[in-house]
This record gives C-alpha cells, structure tokens and sequence, in this order.
C-alpha cells in the first residue's frame, strides 16, 4: 500500500497500529468492561449476542461509565478490549456503538476516526 489516501482518505501512516496496550485475553477473546463487570466472548460468542440483541431479546445491555467516554462520541462508554499482536487494543465506545462496532457495521467518519486513533488492528482493518 502506498502512501496515497484510501477510498476513506486515509494514508498508510494513519492505519499504522498504535496506541496498543497490555491486554491479558485469549488471541480471539473479546471483552467489554462496564460498571457492572466483564464480559468475555469469542468472535462466535458476540455474533450470538449480536443475532440476540437485534431479535429484541436480552444481549447487549451495558452500564456505561462517565469514566470512560466514547472516542467517538464522548458520551459516557464501556471498553472494549482485544488481543493483538504486539499488544492489545482498548477502545472506549457507548454501549450502542458496540453494535456497529462488533457488527463491522460503522459509518465512515466513525472508522476513520477509529483507525486514526488506533490504526489497523484485527477488528478493523482497511478493507473493513
């Protein structure tokens, strides 16, 4: 990949990962933080949570903290958090931009904001 933007403007040296911190989980566990505890899926465990939560039944209910506001939004968040290589990845967003976000479902000025912050990392990529 050259240093020329992609379709979402981005450059080479935007999506370089960053920002990685120590994350103790499985190489495919995928974890949110809320007040109220830690959930701990596979990427095979949210999809059931995300097929449950758009079929109205109980799945993605979060306590969010003003602690850890959304990167996106900056309303109060959760955190999620997943493996990578080199490190791990940390990104505080509100419980309802996980669904996008677990979904590969965001809009585009919200994975650009994603990968300039973050980079390119197993969740979001360049071809996401």
């Amino acid at each position: 990949m050259s240093n020329t933007p992609s379709p979402h403007g981005l450059t080479k040296d935007d999506i370089l990962p960053k920002n990685s911190s120590e994350v103790n989980l499985g190489i495919l566990e995928k974890e949110i933080l809320d007040k109220a505890g830690s959930t701990i899926c596979d990427p095979n465990g949210w999809v059931r949570v995300l097929l449950d939560h758009l079929r109205g039944k109980k799945g993605l209910e979060f306590s969010p903290s003003r602690e850890t506001p959304s990167v996106l939004s900056g309303e109060p968040g959760v955190l999620y958090r997943s493996n990578e290589r080199g490190g791990g990845v940390e990104i505080p967003l509100t419980a309802s931009e996980t669904v996008p976000y677990l979904s590969h479902d965001l809009r585009p000025e919200e994975f650009s904001r994603l990968m300039v912050i973050f980079g390119d990392h197993c969740d979001i990529h360049d071809d996401f």
